[in-house]
């Protein structure tokens, strides 16, 4: 006989029980694993990070059509990353919001490393690169944590101003500098005009 498969639904989870499986001796043993799973928790978590994702990719998405270093996919990890540490968090601390801030704060940490790799120093005249793009990885992170956290509407807000300013200021920036001839509006060599 081969392994039987039954799944039950409830009405808050979901029950799989697991047949039998042969031994060394080549009879069959019978075993049930039961694993408990709240469908509730599962939506409610895809939903978080699923929207950390679509955050992630709105802000990527810019910068992969900009051709910058880090685009679509990037951002997309890194705001679905920080959503997979807050709903952790959320079961690690059983809702301490003591304890929450702690796994914000870490989540800033490490942010902070992965946007450093992208600002490049390419010469010896104070050109500096990655800035903004080093910038955005930042905001994808914070984007991912508010989704984490459930808090879509800031969430969303953040994600719209924040493509207003990558998008739409870019060609005022380079308007401004081939106005200035270069410079900033203190009169020194503009240092970063992606």
């Amino acid at each position: 006989m081969g392994p039987l498969y039954s799944l039950t639904v409830q009405t808050q989870s979901v029950k799989t029980l697991i047949g039998s499986k042969p031994t060394a001796s080549g009879s069959l043993v019978e075993y049930r694993a039961v694993l408990d799973f709240d469908v509730n928790l599962f939506i409610d978590d895809l939903t978080r990070i699923g929207f950390a994702a679509i955050l992630g990719g709105v802000l990527g998405l810019e910068r992969e059509i900009s051709g910058h270093f880090a685009g679509l996919r990037t951002h997309m990890m890194v705001a679905m990353g920080c959503a997979v540490f807050v709903v952790a968090g959320f079961v690690v601390t059983e809702n301490h919001v003591e304890s929450m801030t702690r796994v914000i704060q870490g989540i800033v940490t490490g942010i902070g490393f992965l946007g450093a790799g992208t600002i490049l120093k390419l010469d010896e005249d104070r050109k500096i690169k990655g800035l903004t793009t080093a910038s955005s990885i930042w905001l994808a992170a914070a984007l991912g944590t508010l989704a984490g956290l459930g808090q879509y509407v800031p969430a969303a807000a953040a994600t719209v101003i924040a493509t207003l300013v990558l998008a739409v200021l870019r060609p005022l920036e380079r308007l401004f500098a081939h106005h200035w001839g270069g410079k900033d509006w203190g009169g020194k060599d503009k240092l970063d005009v992606p």
